[in-house]
């Protein structure tokens, strides 16, 4: 009798074992592998559409990101490949710019080129790391909602509406985490090779990437790691060979990633906190409810990372081992020793918190799957989707409705909530539940069309635009000084210099004048600003106002 591991699918004839064999080593994607790359697909579509629909100015470290993409681009079209290259960009690393520089190489020097490239770079890592790391706790259901609960981060959506390099690091701390657990503790040299890949490309786009993989690679180590010396090796020199590089030659200059640690002259004392303070314990707690997750999936996280503590110290406490496939114990070391290096590091941002996203999305999820009866799971995949519905209608469009419980007696004025905002500092003593703009975007910015006005300038014969110095500000949503720089030259005009803030001769008739002012002026406005100011084109020395344009 024919055996039935030989039937040809669909036919009563046999099968040769030559095709048999190779139809059983053909990679097939389950369900749930296709659901995450469907997850990751539509994200990448809504970040298109958000970056179709955006007008508004760069700032912030947006903007000055995006200047250091255009040098780098500079650098690589002439052909500059040597050390100028390699320490461009102060204590920032240089992967993720050269990712933007290409794309602005391929799709031309526009604000949204460079942005799109981390989308369809670091997006699909992300998503794979989250499902690969779920899918080895608790199974491809459990990937899967991991993969939703990642993307639907109202951080991490709003962070690739714009270019930073904090997202592109989660991506890669997804990933090596991923690839960490998959060479099952370095006994799978090439899953090693691979990690360490993934490690050497994370220390080449943000110094702090070590934090977030030094927990899980030290408890690796600990279940036996330490004695598959050929993965070790392999991970460890693939790992050095592509992440060390740009330390080398910068080793002149580290002094810069200790001051960038500590925070510059500006950055407000809120986002840097006494060590030993109460504030500084429960700072990057307020971070992950009211930046990263928000409340509802927050309590997914709590649930999910409570059990698994639960477990994991039970078995510690009877002495009684875990199973080897067990992975629940990498993943809480890594987000310990995370949560602590975040803590001691004397600057904090909100944004940092992203790559803690991995450890998040797949304890968070991975108990939704263990739940004893359907139904219960069913319920809390439900929740879990409505969550993540109304988080990316939020971050995305900025549809919604602002929910929020303040816990203080006196709650802190809007200016003041909004000033430490811009610096990364979230809302302290306050639950959201709910809110229509996170950190830095939400929905496409509308009210003020600077983009059009500059294109409107080229086409009338101009050359070259500028603004008062004094009126151009860093991190300023409505008139940064980087962030107008960019957006003249992107229109294809001249711009004054980045590190001379001198006033724009306009003695030269191609020459314009930016210039912010209060409504209402001697006549209307060319667009009207963010906060309610009105922006006016000037020409001719001063004399001529060009607004209202046709």
């Amino acid at each position: 009798m024919t055996s039935p591991e030989l039937l040809a699918p669909g036919r009563g004839l046999t099968a040769s074992p030559r095709r048999a064999r190779a139809a059983s080593v053909r990679p097939r994607l389950s369900r749930s592998a296709w659901g995450a790359v469907l997850a990751a697909a539509v994200f990448i579509l809504l970040s298109c559409w958000w970056l179709s629909r955006d007008r508004g100015l760069p700032y912030a470290d947006n903007a000055s990101h995006l200047v250091t993409v255009v040098e780098y681009r500079e650098l690589l079209l002439a052909g500059n490949f040597g050390s100028r290259l390699w320490t461009r960009s102060g204590y920032y690393p240089p992967l993720t710019f050269l990712v933007g520089a290409f794309a602005m190489i391929v799709g031309g020097l526009r604000a949204w080129t460079p942005v799109l490239a981390e989308n369809l770079v670091y997006v699909p890592l992300l998503a794979a790391g989250c499902f690969g790391t779920g899918r080895l706790l608790a199974g491809s259901r459990a990937g899967l909602l991991a993969v939703v609960f990642a993307l639907g981060s109202p951080l991490i959506a709003e962070q690739f509406h714009v270019f930073m390099i904090d997202a592109p690091m989660a991506a890669l701390v997804a990933a090596a985490v991923w690839l960490l657990l998959a060479s099952e503790r370095f006994a799978r040299v090439s899953q090693s090779a691979l990690a360490g890949l993934a490690v050497g490309a994370g220390f080449s786009s943000k110094a702090q990437f070590p934090l977030f993989v030094a927990g899980l690679l030290l408890v690796v180590l600990l279940r036996g790691g330490w004695r598959n010396r050929r993965g070790l090796l392999a991970f460890a020199a693939v790992a050095f060979a592509t992440g060390a590089p740009w330390y080398l030659v910068n080793l002149d200059h580290l002094w810069l990633l200790l001051s960038a640690a500590s925070g510059g002259p500006d950055v407000p004392p809120q986002a840097r906190p006494s060590l030993l303070s109460l504030d500084n314990a429960t700072w990057y707690g307020w971070a992950t409810l009211n930046a990263l997750l928000f409340a509802p999936l927050c309590l997914f996280a709590l649930v999910g990372t409570g059990q698994a503590v639960l477990a994991v110290g039970r078995a510690l406490v009877r002495r009684v081992g875990l199973a080897s496939r067990d992975v629940r114990p990498e993943l809480l070391g890594g987000l310990l020793v995370a949560w602590i290096g975040l803590t001691v590091t004397p600057h904090h941002d909100l944004r940092y918190t992203l790559p803690l996203l991995v450890y998040l999305a797949t304890l968070g999820t991975a108990w939704v799957v263990r739940l004893p009866r359907p139904r219960f799971a069913r319920a809390a995949t439900a929740a879990l989707a409505l969550a993540v519905i109304a988080t990316t209608l939020s971050a995305t469009v900025g549809a919604g409705v602002d929910a929020r419980i303040d816990l203080r007696d006196r709650p802190l004025p809007q200016g003041q909530r909004f000033y430490l905002r811009n610096y990364g500092v979230p809302p302290m003593h306050q639950i959201t539940l709910s809110a229509r703009r996170d950190f830095m975007v939400s929905g496409p910015r509308r009210e003020a069309d600077i983009p059009g006005v500059l294109a409107y300038l080229r086409r009338q014969g101009y050359t070259g635009a500028g603004w008062r110095p004094e009126q151009a500000i860093l991190r300023d949503p409505a008139f940064d000084l980087a962030g107008l720089w960019l957006l003249v030259r992107f229109a294809g005009l001249q711009p004054p210099s980045l590190t001379l803030r001198e006033a724009w001769d306009l003695s030269d008739r191609g020459h314009v004048l930016l210039v912010r002012q209060p409504l209402p002026g001697e006549s209307p406005p060319c667009t009207v600003l963010p906060g309610g100011d009105g922006m006016w084109v000037y020409a001719d020395s001063g004399r001529q106002a060009l607004c209202p344009i046709e």
